[in-house]
């Protein structure tokens, strides 16, 4: 055997050598992934996909003391679509047409944006919505935003007494505020998962807390007198010019506001 063969021959096997070890390596770290490690980084799969998604409570609902309710919790929706996830992109606006509202061009418009993502509707109310969450609720492409905001049958009449909440229905001034506490409930949540692109999708069976709702409120005042205690008091404001006018109704047997 020739000197060149050897060292060909040295070579072949040097690089078998260096080629078997490589793979060993690499089968190595593999079998410590997907066995001896594989179900931490499954937990970690999970932990990044998984997302908390806050479910709102309703705020107790304040009462005059003939039961009048003089504010109200109203659910509304946000809905938004993901463009490039809707195939018969015709048939569904169509579809969006009859189970929302009539307007199947605009739809159409929102189905065939190049954006990654567009609101169909904003402040849907809850009898709105209904058909459209028996059919897609579980749709990857839509996306569905649920809110509560608060309000008020009496407007101002009892304004100043009742108060009002932030945007986070949290009470900020008035019996809302004080009051707080006992009416704003506590928060529930739902696990959703997460794609890589982040959008949030449903899916049934998931683990979830409901939302606790806070306590209802019956107050001593008469919803009645204070409509005429109202009307009074803007007419002596208006009559007498005044910078301002105030006045309260008060049971002289109890003591009772009334």
């Amino acid at each position: 055997m020739t000197d060149q063969l050897k060292y060909i021959k040295k070579r072949t096997w040097l690089l078998s050598l260096i080629l078997i070890l490589f793979w060993g390596v690499l089968i190595g770290q593999l079998f410590i992934i997907q066995v001896v490690k594989g179900s931490n980084y499954q937990k970690m799969c999970q932990k990044q996909a998984d997302y908390r998604k806050i479910i709102p409570p309703f705020r107790g609902t304040i009462f005059d003391r003939n039961q009048k309710a003089l504010t109200a919790d109203i659910v509304k929706y946000n809905i938004g679509v993901h463009p490039y996830l809707i195939k018969n992109k015709e048939e569904v606006a169509k579809e969006l047409s009859t189970l929302l509202r009539p307007k199947y061009k605009g739809y159409l418009k929102a189905l065939t944006s190049d954006k990654t993502f567009v609101w169909l509707e904003k402040n849907v109310l809850h009898n709105e919505i209904q058909a459209f969450l028996n059919k897609y609720q579980y749709h990857t492409g839509f996306a569905v935003e649920q809110k509560i905001q608060r309000d008020y049958p009496l407007g101002k009449i009892v304004g100043q007494l009742v108060g009002l909440t932030d945007i986070d229905n949290r009470g900020i001034i008035g019996l809302e505020l004080d009051l707080d506490p006992h009416i704003c409930g506590s928060p529930g949540w739902q696990i959703t998962m997460k794609d890589g692109w982040g959008r949030l999708n449903s899916r049934p069976n998931q683990p979830y807390k409901e939302a606790v709702n806070g306590n209802d409120i019956t107050l001593t005042i008469d919803h009645e007198y204070q409509i005429i205690l109202y009307e009074e008091l803007s007419e002596a404001y208006k009559q007498h010019n005044a910078d301002n006018a105030q006045g309260i109704i008060i049971d002289p047997k109890s003591g009772e506001i009334l």
